[in-house]
């Protein structure tokens, strides 16, 4: 009898475990990107200074302190590189 109670009790845990470990998954995807090198947080904080980069220069045109053509040129070469790195961050799992 006793056998059939710790039978029952592995087969509890197992379902459990086979049910409760999903919700548990996006974290733990998040802690192995970070535990798999600085990359992505790394494109996060260069996605970050690209877009200050990016208000930074549109502050200084609307000042008059950079020209309507140096303005578009690296306003689209910004642009370019935000785009790539936030496909590189949808890559690695992030938003």
């Amino acid at each position: 009898m006793s056998m059939w109670i710790a039978a029952s009790a592995v087969l509890a845990a197992l379902l459990a475990l086979f049910f409760v470990k999903p919700l548990f998954e996006p974290a733990l995807a998040v802690e192995a990107d970070l535990r798999s090198g600085d990359s992505f947080l790394r494109l996060v904080d260069q996605k970050e200074r690209v877009l200050r980069s990016l208000k930074d220069l549109e502050l200084d045109h609307a000042m008059g302190k950079v020209g309507d053509a140096e303005f578009t040129s690296a306003r689209q070469a910004l642009a370019l590189e935000a785009g790539r790195l936030i496909e590189e961050i949808k890559r690695h799992g992030g938003r």
